[in-house]
Order: structure tokens, then C-alpha cells, then sequence
């Protein structure tokens, strides 16, 4: 009885090891082939926080791809256990089917490992880095000048999913056949986006700030998100911009149409700059779309750009700074959401919606143009991290070499760029950019990581290399969580 016993659990222990495996490489697999070669980071912060309001439709086939490979193994470990007990040379075949799943298993761990920086991440939790400790620039109030009350410049700041560079054409920057931004492109071109030449610059995506929420803590405070779990605060230890906006006497909102609670950006924003917050939850609790309406993330762009129009012309006739975040989910990976808006211009949805949301920003920036408050209104136009589409970035045959970065515009600003050279920058530096965009004078010109790009002050991507900042940041840092986190 004993025997039979150990013999059970030994078959659930090797089919278990052997599910392991091939889960593991079936699930790096799907990640690489769909989302692209992802950080660690990033698929720890997605599975240990608040899914609220996320559209888990494109992970749908790989929970399916899954199942069939577990139930497969299951009946496969039945069958060769079974036919080993009755075998003379049933333990040869019993540890060769051992020494397969463990053989597997090793396969599944070194492949994840290296693929999804598995084995960065757990160096970089031993490793120590002095990257804060000698760039970090902490807000200083004395430090920083504001304009004079009558003086002071609005923000409108959008978040643009996915948006990168890589969609206009190769004459203008990008890596496409023709331009599937033309909008956006004419904007960049007429305003700042911190490039001597005619085609489109943008920001470096680094490690921490490729997915949303890292992106919009590193575009308002200068840091990337590190191993963030759900908590009573969220970075107590940075002063975001919104922290020094709504200390300046500014109103905040924070619009978008999914739930904010998603990657736990309301607690974000709520914390840092107590943001009245506008999402789908907002939307419904308000009203303001019909009774169970949900597409895609929530509510599509075009609601969140009307919601943002009545808001900012409200804010605005009351007279006082105000400062308005924006974030599109339309182009969302996989393939977008095509609204009523979007043509039919390609055969690939994904194109329509790329080009619908460029129609849609210009459109809504033109809007701005004619009202009352534009004069003394700052927009920031930037894209959150590079697509997670990785089979249309395949399909379209975009370049290894090809350099990636996500678009950005300042429209308005009070300075100029007399730089006579290319900036090289990352999304740390729009935080400080910001602020100076709108005639904040800031001693020193850096504020977290990140440095004024107006000014002639090195970035960090400048002084580094893209590579060597990586990898700093994907070392643990003391400072950063004991002083920051």
C-alpha cells in the first residue's frame, strides 16, 4: 500500500514538474510573439495589483493554450505510467519520462529566465546601484520659482497609448511605408519635441517605466516604478508634479476612460496632487453614458475628449490655473479599438485605430486653439511606452536596428530650444520639461532623474547610453527604497 502510495505521489510530482515546463514555455512564448520581449517588472506589477477595468480579452488564448497543454499532459503522464506498470522495462521508461520533465522543466526556467529578464530581475535585487544617490535631484521648494499668480500657465497633458515615433514614414522619423500620423507629425514639427533636424525625435522607453502606470509616475516624478505592491501609499517619498501644482494653487483633474483603479493610478494621483478623478466610473456614476455601456477598456476616446472639453471649459471660466491629464486606451494593444470615427483606410485594424487617435488629438488640440484659455495653456502630447503589439511590429518588418521611442510634443511652451544639437531624453525628463515648459525656473534645471531639456544640463541617456541606464536601473537601490518607495 505504501508503494502505491509513493508510486501516486511520485506520477503527480513529475506531472506537475513536467506542467511547469511546458507552461513556462508556452506562456514566454505567447508573451514574446504577441507583447514583445517584456521586463519582469512589469508582469509582477500587472499580476500583484487591482485588475479593475483591464480588458483581459487578449490574454484569452494563452489561458486556452494552457489548459490544452495540461490536460494533454495529464492524459500523456496516465498513459505512460500505466503502460510502464505493466512493462517489463516499465522503470526505464518511468525515469526516462523523469528525466525528461525535470530536463523540460530546467528548459522552461533558463528560456522565461533569459527572455523575460527573470534572472535580471532577481540580480538586480542583490546587485546595488549608486544611480539615485548621484543623480537624484529631491523638490526643494525654495529651489523652484513659479510665475506670478496672473502669470501662470495651464497644463493639458495627454497620455498616448502606445504612441510611438515608429508609426510615420522613414522620410519623417519613423519606420512605416507611408505615415500613419500625419497629425501628430505636423504638430511635432511645428512645435517642440528637442530635435535640430526634420525628423521625429521622442522618448526612450527604460526599465520601470514601460507599461502605463510606470510611465505616468515616471512622466510626473522623474522615477521609474519598482517592484510596487499594493500599499497604504503609493511613493510617499517623491513630490510629483501634481504635488507641486496643486501647492501652487492649480486645480487637477485626471481623465480617461478606463477605471483608474487599473494599476492603482487613482490612489496615484489622488495621494499626489489629490486629482479629481474622471474616469469610467466617473462616467456611470455620473450618468454621462448610457446604463451597462462598456467597450473596449470602458468608455472609447471620443467620450474622454468630449468629457475633457466640457471640463476644461469649465475650469476655465472659473478663472484659475488649472491642470487637466488626459489618457487615450483606443490604441491599446492587440489590434485597437476601431470606434465610429475610424476609417477603413487599411486592412489592418490596428492602422485605422493608430490613425484614428492621431485625427482625434489633432482635432481636439485644434479645439483648444479657439478657446479663451489657450494663449496661457501649455499641451503636452506624449506617449506612454512603445506598443505591446509585437505581431504587428513583425508584420510591419520594423527593424531590430530601428530605434524605438514613443512620441512627444510640447505645444506652447514659454521657453526655446537654442540647443544645436538632437536631445537624447527618456520619460524622466519630461517632468522637469514640463514644469519649465510652463515658466517654472528650476535651480539646477533637474528635478528626480530627470533634467530640463531646454536647458544644456546632460540627461541621463546622455551622459549613460541608453544600455548602461538599463541596467542601473534594474539594480536594487537603497535609496530608492528606503527614502522613495
Amino acid at each position: 500500500m505504501a508503494r502505491k502510495i509513493g508510486r501516486i505521489i511520485l506520477n503527480v510530482l513529475v506531472c506537475i514538474i513536467l506542467m511547469a515546463g511546458v507552461c513556462l514555455m508556452v506562456t514566454t512564448r505567447w508573451e514574446i510573439n504577441n507583447i514583445g520581449q517584456s521586463r519582469f517588472d512589469n508582469i509582477l506589477f500587472s499580476i500583484s495589483n487591482r485588475l479593475d477595468g483591464a480588458n483581459l480579452q487578449p490574454f484569452y488564448n494563452l489561458i486556452i493554450f494552457n489548459i490544452i497543454a495540461v490536460v494533454v499532459i495529464v492524459v500523456v503522464s496516465v498513459i505512460i505510467f500505466r503502460v510502464s506498470r505493466k512493462s517489463a522495462h516499465g522503470r526505464l521508461y518511468r525515469n526516462i519520462y523523469i528525466a525528461v520533465a525535470g530536463a523540460i522543466l530546467c528548459c522552461g526556467i533558463c528560456y522565461s529566465g533569459v527572455k523575460l529578464g527573470i534572472f535580471d530581475y532577481v540580480k538586480g535585487h542583490y546587485v546595488k546601484t549608486q544611480l539615485y544617490e548621484k543623480n537624484y535631484v529631491a523638490y526643494e521648494a525654495d529651489k523652484v520659482e513659479f510665475p506670478e499668480d496672473g502669470d501662470k500657465k495651464n497644463l493639458v497633458y495627454i497620455y498616448l497609448e502606445s504612441m510611438e515615433r515608429t508609426y510615420a514614414d522613414r522620410a519623417d522619423g519613423g519606420a512605416m511605408d507611408e505615415n500613419l500620423i500625419p497629425k501628430l507629425t505636423e504638430l511635432a514639427m511645428e512645435n517642440e519635441e528637442f530635435s535640430v533636424d526634420d525628423v521625429l525625435n521622442g522618448a526612450y522607453v527604460t526599465t520601470g517605466t514601460d507599461w502605463t502606470a510606470a510611465s505616468q509616475v515616471a512622466q510626473t516624478c522623474g522615477v521609474p516604478l519598482k517592484d510596487y505592491t499594493k500599499a497604504d501609499s503609493f511613493l510617499p517619498g517623491v513630490t510629483s508634479i501634481g504635488d507641486i501644482l496643486k501647492d501652487n494653487g492649480y486645480s487637477l483633474e485626471y481623465i480617461g476612460g478606463c477605471s483608474a483603479s487599473y494599476g492603482e493610478l487613482e490612489q496615484y494621483f489622488a495621494e499626489h496632487g489629490s486629482y479629481s478623478i474622471r474616469d469610467y466610473k466617473y462616467m456611470k456614476g455620473n450618468s454621462l453614458i448610457p446604463e451597462g455601456y462598456y467597450v473596449n477598456w470602458g468608455v472609447e476616446d471620443e467620450k474622454v475628449f468630449d468629457l475633457a472639453k466640457d471640463e476644461i471649459t469649465r475650469l476655465q471660466e472659473k478663472g484659475e490655473p488649472f491642470a487637466v491629464s488626459i489618457a487615450t486606451m483606443d490604441t491599446h494593444f492587440p489590434d485597437g479599438y476601431k470606434c465610429r470615427l475610424c476609417g477603413d483606410t487599411s486592412d489592418i485594424q490596428y492602422e485605422n485605430s493608430i490613425m484614428c487617435s492621431d485625427s482625434q488629438v489633432y482635432v481636439f488640440v485644434e479645439w483648444l486653439r479657439k478657446q479663451d484659455c489657450y494663449d496661457d495653456t501649455v499641451i503636452v502630447l506624449c506617449g506612454d511606452h512603445l506598443t505591446m503589439d509585437q505581431k504587428y511590429i513583425n508584420q510591419k518588418g520594423v527593424p531590430d536596428k530601428y530605434e524605438r521611442k514613443v512620441y512627444t510634443t510640447i505645444i506652447n511652451s514659454t521657453c526655446r530650444y537654442d540647443i544645436d544639437h538632437t536631445r537624447k531624453y527618456s520619460l524622466f525628463d519630461m517632468y522637469p520639461t514640463t514644469l519649465a515648459a510652463m515658466g517654472v525656473k528650476i535651480e539646477g534645471d533637474r528635478l528626480g532623474l530627470g533634467v530640463n531639456l531646454y536647458s544644456d544640463v546632460p540627461t541621463l541617456v546622455e551622459e549613460m547610453g541608453l544600455d548602461k541606464l538599463n541596467s542601473e536601473l534594474e539594480k536594487k537601490s537603497v535609496y530608492y527604497d528606503e527614502k522613495l518607495k
